[in-house]
């Protein structure tokens, strides 16, 4: 999926997706439930290192 894509669907801009991913701005618990949804992970897999949820979600 795009970040357009995951954008559009969380009803957010690509600019501020952006901006949650660099850590610029934080992100609301509410919206930390869609993001995963949207994805279809659980949330606590948004807090994880990369290397270490990938590892995870390939198992």
């Amino acid at each position: 999926m795009t970040q357009e894509e995951l954008a559009e669907k969380i009803d957010v801009s690509t600019v501020f997706l952006s901006q949650l991913e660099n850590g610029i701005y934080g992100v609301r618990f509410d919206n930390i439930a869609v993001i995963a949804t949207v994805l279809e992970i659980e949330p606590f897999y948004l807090f994880l290192p990369n290397q270490i949820s990938q590892v995870m979600l390939d198992a």
